[in-house]
């Protein structure tokens, strides 16, 4: 659950699509992502503007993703009962 919980950080900046993306989109996308994430340009106007980039593999984006939804049965009863003691 721990694990899950850190895991959901890595999603503050991710770009995703809806499900059933056919799998040679989604291929096309991952590398299309990869190249600009790579590209000396981008990453220096990026570091002009005080902005980092920390990008992970779309392979292990996608398994963080589902090791969060797998989890996320037992993070809910921890995560409400966290918000309830906020509130009082």
């Amino acid at each position: 659950m721990v694990v899950a919980i850190s895991n959901t950080f890595v999603f503050d900046r991710a770009v995703g699509g809806p499900p059933k993306i056919p799998q040679d989109r989604v291929k096309m996308l991952r590398e299309a992502m990869d190249k600009v994430l790579h590209d000396e340009k981008f990453l220096g106007e990026l570091e002009k503007r005080g902005r980092r980039v920390i990008s992970l593999e779309g392979e292990k984006m996608e398994a963080l993703i589902k090791e969060c939804m797998q989890a996320a049965g037992t993070i809910k009863p921890v995560l409400k009962k966290a918000v309830e003691s906020q509130q009082r």
